[in-house]
């Protein structure tokens, strides 16, 4: 087993995706690990130091609550970040997410 080298502690965000925003066009976000939360509704940011342990947890406003849980986090051929939100219904979404 290897050990968490982050946890969110009691009340569990179910964590189910991941991906690193790449890129330029991230600017201060870049290098980030962009991590869905089905059962918190959020897109966790974390930032990483050389080892990989987690020094830094936010998220994205735009996604915190809006949408529903996230499922699925994936980088596209565009240097956009692709989300897919699932309420186990047929209002589920892909997500185009681009910085600002």
């Amino acid at each position: 087993m290897v050990p968490a080298v982050w946890s969110s502690g009691d009340s569990t965000e179910a964590i189910c995706g991941a991906a690193f925003l790449q890129g330029p066009q991230w600017g201060s976000l870049q290098g980030l690990l962009a991590v869905a939360a089905l059962k918190g509704s959020t897109l966790l940011l974390m930032r990483l130091d050389p080892q990989g342990t987690v020094v830094e947890v936010g998220q994205l406003p735009a996604l915190d609550g809006t949408h529903g849980r996230l499922r699925a986090v994936r980088p596209g051929p565009d240097g956009a970040l692709y989300v897919i939100t699932t309420s186990n219904g047929d209002d589920d979404e892909v997500l185009r997410v681009r910085p600002a």
